[in-house]
């Protein structure tokens, strides 16, 4: 865990100390890639610590991958942000931008996100819950509790350099990190694995960067749509509770939850 955040730190710090380096990649897709590559870097060094460890990148995500936590989550996620484009729609704007430039973005997008989320989950969620409760997943939510909080706070900390934040004046991208990191742990340990929330993360983040970017945003990629309402006030974070709600219903009643978790 040390490691794979000091290679992303380097990363970071590579990029910025040496921005000639990127003078090869097209100018509307540096932003993104500056932004992804650290992430990449980290998730290579958690996948060959894993290795070193005699284990998996798979297994620090979940036992078993069902394909049903992943699509159940995704599809459901996937409905809200529709849902949500359709609310703030007197918001949202088209950018223009050209269909060479956009199909350039799409194939980065969707190889580079993926294990972005993927790279977040373990390390904010999957790691520090090894390290707190070893192998074996808390089996009820009364003793998740103080790791849901932890995991809360520190998912915001990192995020509280994003654009979005310091633009905003108030405390709700803060209030809307913490709900997703706490509500992300509380979904992974009630379905004992990461690939729902890895799934989740991936298609919010696919959303923003090609489907519909805001104003302020740390996703610097040029979308189809611009929303210049930031995702963080009040709605976007009931929004964010009623979407977890929903997928842990979803996957109660297709076996994906254990049993007695909340009740037991």
């Amino acid at each position: 865990m040390i490691l794979s955040a000091m290679i992303f730190l380097i990363a970071q710090i590579a990029i910025v100390l040496n921005p000639e380096a990127a003078d090869a990649v097209p100018l509307f897709l540096r932003g993104y890639l500056a932004t992804h590559i650290p992430y990449l870097a980290a998730f290579i060094t958690i996948a060959i610590g894993a290795h070193l460890m005699h284990s998996s990148i798979k297994n620090l995500i979940s036992r078993k991958i069902r394909i049903g936590c992943i699509a159940i989550p995704a599809a459901i996620y996937a409905l809200m942000l529709i849902a949500m484009d359709i609310i703030y729609s007197g918001s949202i704007s088209p950018t223009d931008v050209s269909p060479g430039v956009f199909a350039v973005q799409a194939a980065a997008v969707i190889i580079l996100t993926p294990m972005q989320a993927a790279a977040e989950e373990i390390f904010f969620r999957s790691i520090p819950l090894r390290i707190a409760y070893g192998e074996r997943m808390p089996a009820r939510l009364a003793e998740s509790l103080p790791f849901i909080i932890f995991s809360g706070v520190f998912f915001l900390l990192p995020h509280l350099g994003n654009r979005e934040v310091s633009a905003s004046a108030s405390i709700l991208p803060l209030l809307y990190y913490f709900s997703w990191g706490a509500l992300a742990a509380f979904l992974a340990i009630a379905s004992e694995g990461f690939e729902a929330t890895a799934a989740m993360h991936a298609v919010n983040n696919i959303h923003i960067a090609l489907f519909v970017n805001y104003s302020s945003s740390s996703m610097m990629t040029e979308a189809l749509f611009i929303n210049s309402v930031l995702p963080s006030d009040i709605i976007s974070i009931i929004a964010v509770y009623i979407v977890f709600a929903a997928t842990f219903i979803a996957l109660k009643r297709t076996g994906g939850i254990k049993e007695g978790f909340i009740n037991g």
